[in-house]
């Protein structure tokens, strides 16, 4: 195996470890036409509070299709690139649950509760 074959496979599995903790859901849970990824704070960061968004509306996780959107009252992509239509919904459902969704990123909430309480988006 040559050192750029073993390199992905080492990156692609920490990838994998790094969506194993977070929470994933569908958008039977959030109203949203894509996956989303919420992880709290590690405290180990060196960027923004953010979430993952998938750019395809797979029902599965696809750990190779996540843009990075921050959670804020004007949230930006920050790694990746969705649909203006994409874009426009995950920017509503980031407003709507602001405080919820730092309250995940902040360790003040179980993403459990985060999904319990959220406002489903509803497409306008």
């Amino acid at each position: 195996m040559s050192f750029l074959n073993s390199s992905k496979k080492a990156k692609e599995f920490l990838e994998e470890q790094l969506l194993s903790e977070m929470s994933n859901y569908t958008g039977k849970y959030t109203g949203l036409p894509m996956n989303i990824c919420v992880l709290p704070m590690s405290g180990k960061e060196k960027h923004w509070a953010r979430i993952k968004v998938q750019m395809n509306h797979n029902y599965r996780l696809d750990s190779t299709s996540l843009a990075s959107v921050s959670i804020s009252k004007e949230p930006e992509i920050k790694v990746g690139t969705l649909s203006s239509k994409d874009f426009k919904a995950i920017s509503k459902f980031i407003i709507d649950n602001y405080d919820l969704l730092m309250d995940v990123w902040n360790q003040k909430i179980e993403p459990t509760d985060f999904i319990l309480n959220c406002i489903k988006y509803k497409e306008e």
